[in-house]
């Protein structure tokens, strides 16, 4: 459901999975004319004599666009740059970080189901093909949204690598100070954060009354993260990045900016740091409620539903746990033999540089820009600012992120570097090219029918991509080492995939470490047994996006190859021109291109 600026910032900080792997892995051994977007949103120009149901569908994708990216100010501040292109009074929207409550939760939910009915109302029968895919990517996208709602006390605010005391500070640091009337909406989002983790400590409160609160590991692991931020003993970075911005704004004087400057002080240390420090001791009051290290299997049937929501949520794809199940155990079999096979056929394989790296991040992205000519559509023209990870985040940031730009503002990008850790090859193909910032732009630039379907970013779908990027670059880094990049890149993934088939080992069939320890033997994986059990417990649902949309992605491609011969360039056009969907919808369609050729 509704996420508000948790959502958000999930997008921002979507990637720092594949660091996190390389790390365990590393431990344990048609061209695009670069058009201005239209000042104005069109529609498309049909001939099809059935113009009253495209128009109906067109007007309604309109109205639940402008509800999506209106639900909260943090929505409409990173998803438009010019609200009143579409329409959009922000006067009307109170500028908070959002609603974290189960009454918007039922609020949203009722939204969707308002919504659900009326797409449904509409003949999908008079509508041409592109109509009928972007309609039932929207229709999919509701009835998972509905179905999650009754799931909501099981959402984890506070997980992870990716929860809010993450992605809060990440969030002002990226903000955009430009005008005045910015400064004044960033200065009412720090005043607001009290509520806002009032909000969130509500909902942990709940969790615990309910014996579902997050373990004692997770909730040292949490708080530690927090520590980072109250007890650090510089001065807050938030301080000196305002000051920063403030200064450099020519429209106000001296006096003005010092009172902003002074604003902004006060804020940060009482309504910033303060909220960060009632949030760590309100949640270690919680610890006598922390549960036992067991999966969510043992919470219970509505746990177990939870679950299986996620699934299909995480994996952008309507499939039942027990597909899924397969599908990654397949996926793993099918890396183990490919691993194999490279080190037969190449026996210096681990003599190669821990690093795979040109030298400079620059150097990188032009390198991969031309490994990927023959692979993607060519890239239209980008701009991509590359910053740096404030210093005291930096311990608990990942090597690099990337930053999702306004379906307006396509052309402006931001990815987060973290100088402390070593970006290499690989992770500026997750996140750059042909990863996510490729996707973006090359989608934004094409449009399409639908606005909802450009924002509403199944996150499998997006992942899934990401991580095919990957395998590409490796594919092709010939003058690198094909064998030894393949093979960096497949142990990466067969972490992931692993990992989320044991989460749903643990937390659906109630799987014990041991017996978790044993499944994974038969895959020669049971020495990971230990440190994938406990991110199975206190991270359920976080490598499901990854691996399912990596296995869903891989299926689709293999299907199409056992029916026709294309080159990978064509079928990454058609592909991605569907725009994003969920999986299940977008096999028939790339099975269809198939045949026809």
């Amino acid at each position: 459901m509704n996420r508000n600026i948790i959502k958000s910032l999930l997008i921002i900080l979507c990637c720092i999975l594949f660091a996190v792997c390389l790390a365990c892995t590393s431990a344990d051994k048609e061209q695009l004319a670069p058009t201005d977007y239209a000042t104005e949103p069109t529609t498309k120009i049909t001939t099809d004599p059935n113009v009253n149901a495209e128009q109906s569908y067109m007007e309604l994708d309109m109205e639940m666009f402008v509800w999506y990216v209106t639900q909260d100010f943090t929505y409409l501040q990173q998803l438009i740059t010019e609200p009143g292109v579409y329409g959009i009074d922000t006067s009307e929207i109170p500028v908070t970080l959002g609603d974290y409550s189960v009454e918007n939760s039922t609020v949203v939910k009722t939204k969707c189901q308002e919504f659900l009915s009326r797409l449904e109302n509409i003949d999908r029968d008079l509508l041409n093909d592109e109509y009928k895919f972007a309609l039932d990517t929207a229709k999919q996208y509701l009835q998972f949204e509905i179905e999650s709602a009754d799931g909501f006390l099981f959402e984890e605010p506070l997980d992870l690598y990716v929860g809010i005391q993450a992605n809060l500070p990440i969030y002002f640091a990226l903000y955009r100070l430009e005008t005045e009337e910015d400064i004044e909406n960033y200065l009412k989002l720090l005043s607001d954060i009290p509520r806002y983790f009032d909000q969130i400590l509500a909902h942990e409160q709940d969790r615990a009354q309910n014996g579902i609160f997050m373990t004692e590991k997770a909730l040292d692991r949490v708080l530690a993260d927090i520590d980072v931020i109250v007890d650090n003993e510089q001065p807050c970075f938030l301080l000196e990045s305002f000051e920063k911005a403030i200064v450099a704004m020519e429209s106000l004087g001296s006096d003005e900016k010092q009172e902003y400057i002074d604003r902004n002080a006060d804020l940060i240390e009482e309504c910033y740091l303060g909220a960060f420090s009632n949030l760590s001791e309100g949640i270690e009051q919680l610890r006598p409620y922390c549960r036992t290290d067991d999966g969510l299997y043992h919470l219970g049937a509505d746990a177990r539903e939870y679950f299986e929501t996620a699934i299909k949520v995480e994996g952008s794809s309507d499939i039942s746990v027990m597909d899924a199940r397969e599908a990654l155990e397949q996926s793993i079999a099918d890396i183990q033999l490919m691993l194999a096979t490279l080190y037969i056929e190449d026996s210096q394989i681990f003599e190669y540089p821990s690093v795979i790296t040109n030298g400079t991040l620059q150097k990188d992205e032009e390198y991969l820009l031309s490994l990927i000519a023959n692979i993607v559509p060519l890239q239209v023209e980008v701009d991509i600012d590359y910053v740096e990870v404030p210093a005291e985040l930096q311990s608990v940031f990942s090597p690099a992120a990337y930053r999702i730009p306004s379906i307006d503002g396509w052309r402006s990008n931001t990815v987060l570097v973290n100088p402390s850790s070593k970006t290499d090859l690989f992770t500026l193909a997750h996140e750059v090219y042909p990863g996510h910032l490729y996707q973006y732009t090359y989608q934004r630039a094409n449009n399409g029918v639908s606005l909802f379907n450009q924002v509403i970013d199944p996150i499998g779908y997006v992942e899934g991509w990401a991580m095919n990027a990957e395998r590409y670059v490796a594919m092709n880094a010939t003058d690198i080492g094909t064998a030894y990049c393949q093979s960096v890149c497949l142990d990466s993934h067969l972490m992931v995939i692993t990992q989320a088939a044991s989460s749903i080992m643990v937390n659906y069939y109630g799987y014990s470490q041991e017996q978790l320890e044993q499944y994974l033997e038969q895959m020669n994986m049971g020495v990971y047994a230990a440190y994938m059990y406990r991110n199975a417990v206190d991270m359920p649902i976080y490598y499901l996006k990854y691996a399912l949309g990596y296995v869903n992605q891989q299926q689709i491609a293999q299907a199409c190859q056992e029916i026709a011969l294309f080159d990978w360039n064509e079928y990454h056009h058609v592909y991605l021109d569907l725009g994003q969907g969920y999986f299940n919808l977008i096999m028939p369609k790339m099975l269809e291109w198939a045949r026809g050729k």
